[in-house]
């Protein structure tokens, strides 16, 4: 017997004892007949040993097996001791790999031995004892489960809604399309709009600067000149009151320093002109100052967008790579799924024509069975012309009696294996199922109810 632990060996009165205080009604000899044990009281045993470390009643397997039963039809009443008993097979399996027995099967229900029952029991009841020793451990690991559960429905309630929205998010980002197109148009047309104002600007700043060095060089000229003019002026009074005046040649001075003058104001002028001119485009340079400054700040608010827009974007692309590795994690599911489905189907065909089979050798059984009545009738006929004939054909009844009921045991342990067969084959279809849909995130009981 294999086993992945070692512990204290555990005799049949002390075995007995402990079964006792757990619910059992037998007693040690049960436990240890030199008859051999009966399948009923073990099967009690192993069933009060489930209760124990479990908490499942026999009453609850029992419902589990008619729940497993409603989906047949046919021949209910005969495989629901079978169907009984396979529950009951799965649980204290569950308990005996608890307890470190690796191999426990269908024989330890149905033809037990007092060794090896012994020997799982003391690994049972050592278990047991290990457990109630460990019971505060073994709570808090029950509410860490119970909480882990919890945890684990509000996680896939949470991808649920993530991927709720996510689908928003793809409708979104679907319906944003357009107008990220247009705004990436009217983005470049800005963009080109701002090159040509920088282009302005810069063309306006340069003449600006020229018209101002042509204003400070004419307003020094003009300094110059009223200088000059006021040492003029100064010279001209003191050169008068030194020398005897000429009328024509004063005259003529005069007229020169009017011409002088009306040439210098005809160039302030000019010069006011120009600086009335240099204002109003040092105006408009000020007004597309402030255009090109609204346009600098509407294009930051743009780039802000695109921005966004690329970022949104590169979600969106990892968000496409997770959808397109979870799509193909689901299509290597759904492979995996399809051949269980058609192992399954396999495994009920097969289970079809075994009971196919199973009914033609009851057919010829019953028919069997018939023509050795018939045979036992005639016999019983000639029995009655002469003794030793009669004993002769009691002997030939008793043997056919013992042939029949060979053959219905063998019928029976084909049946036997046949259920066994279809139960485990069934089982692992539930486990994988169950598998299946923890990794795909759904619920088996709420899509059955």
């Amino acid at each position: 017997m294999a086993s992945t632990w070692s512990y204290p060996p555990v005799d049949v009165y002390e075995a007995a004892a402990v079964l006792q205080t757990w619910g059992f009604t037998g007693t040690a000899d049960d436990l240890k007949s030199p008859k051999g044990l009966r399948p009923e009281v073990i099967q009690e045993v192993y069933a009060i040993a489930v209760h124990k470390l479990t908490g499942l009643t026999w009453e609850q397997l029992e419902e589990s097996a008619e729940r497993s039963l409603s989906v047949i039809e046919e021949y209910k009443t005969l495989i629901a001791p079978s169907a009984r008993l396979h529950v009951l097979l799965y649980h204290a399996t569950r308990v005996a790999e608890g307890a470190g027995i690796d191999d426990f099967s269908m024989m330890d229900l149905v033809t037990p031995t007092a060794s090896r029952t012994e020997k799982i029991l003391s690994a049972v009841i050592n278990f047991g004892r290990f457990s109630e020793e460990r019971q505060p451990f073994v709570e808090r690991l029950q509410q860490q489960y119970t909480k882990a559960s919890g945890e684990r429905d509000e996680l896939q309630q949470q991808i649920l809604e993530l991927r709720q929205k996510l689908e928003g998010h793809r409708a979104q980002l679907k319906a944003d399309e357009p107008i990220c197109a247009q705004l990436a148009a009217e983005n470049h047309t800005l963009s080109a709009r701002l090159r040509d104002l920088f282009e302005e600007q810069n063309e306006v700043v340069q003449e600006a600067e020229a018209f101002k060095l042509e204003r400070d060089n004419l307003i020094g000229r003009k300094a110059g000149i009223q200088d000059e003019i006021a040492v003029a002026l100064d010279t001209n009074a003191r050169t008068k009151a030194r020398i005897v005046q000429s009328p024509d040649r004063i005259r003529r001075i005069i007229a020169t320093m009017e011409e002088s003058v009306r040439l210098e104001r005809q160039t302030i002028s000019d010069n006011e002109g120009k600086a009335r001119a240099l204002k109003m485009k040092l105006d408009a340079l000020a007004t597309s100052e402030q255009d090109v400054r609204f346009s600098i700040e509407h294009l930051q608010a743009l780039e802000v967008e695109h921005n966004a827009l690329n970022d949104s974007l590169a979600k969106l692309g990892s968000v496409k790579a997770e959808l397109d590795r979870q799509t193909l994690y689901r299509n290597e599911l759904q492979q995996q799924k399809d051949r269980v489905l058609r192992r399954k189907a396999n495994a009920e065909e097969k289970l079809e024509r075994e009971q196919k089979y199973a009914d033609n050798q009851r057919a010829k059984s019953q028919g069997t069975i018939a023509k050795l009545k018939q045979e036992f009738e005639e016999m019983a006929l000639e029995r009655r012309d002469n003794d030793h004939v009669v004993e002769e054909n009691k002997k030939a009844a008793a043997e056919i009696d013992r042939k029949m009921a060979e053959h219905l045991r063998q019928n029976e342990e084909e049946m036997s294996k046949l259920l066994a067969e279809y139960w485990r084959l069934r089982h692992q279809t539930e486990v994988y199922m169950e598998t299946l849909a923890n990794k795909l995130g759904l619920d088996l009981e709420g899509v059955a109810a």
